[in-house]
């Protein structure tokens, strides 16, 4: 459910206390794609006076299309490696100021290479419940303290 903004109205007349939308508000909050085409026609108006409806339309199904092909395409989750993008990011860090920073992290990157034995792990895999297990297998994490954060966790709840 949305409101309207009363600044987004406005009287019919000074005296009437009828209140009207305006037309802007209704067009860019209902209808962008309309706003899009009206922009469009009113920057090439001394073109479009000489196209016709067809090349108009056509004009304006070409602005979609480029629009589409502007978008970036959507990974899946299960698509998206996690090996792959900690190896181009900590190389990014390597290669900057950041080099110290980013000797830790390939190690930890290294340990997810040889504890899943595989260059390939979907991001789905990298979840809080397997962080808490691996730094624990890893020694990351002694399993002192992870009962300890685990009982402070339950007194704070």
């Amino acid at each position: 459910m949305h409101y309207v903004d009363k600044n987004q109205l406005k009287p019919k007349s000074k005296g009437s206390k009828t209140l009207v939308l305006k037309d802007t508000f209704v067009l860019d909050r209902i209808a962008p794609d309309l706003k899009k085409y009206r922009d469009w026609i009113t920057d090439n108006a001394d073109r479009v006076v000489d196209l016709t409806a067809q090349e108009v339309k056509a004009r304006l199904l070409d602005i979609e299309a480029e629009e589409k092909r502007r978008r970036l395409p959507v990974a899946k989750p299960d698509e998206i490696n996690f090996l792959s993008f900690c190896d181009d990011y900590l190389t990014k860090m390597e290669n900057t100021e950041l080099r110290r920073n980013a000797r830790p992290l390939r190690t930890v990157y290294n340990s997810l290479k040889d504890y899943f034995k595989s260059d390939y792990v979907p991001i789905t895999k990298i979840r809080y419940q397997f962080l808490l297990l691996f730094g624990i297998a890893t020694g990351i994490y002694s399993v002192e303290a992870r009962l300890v954060r685990k009982k402070t966790v339950d007194f704070q709840l």
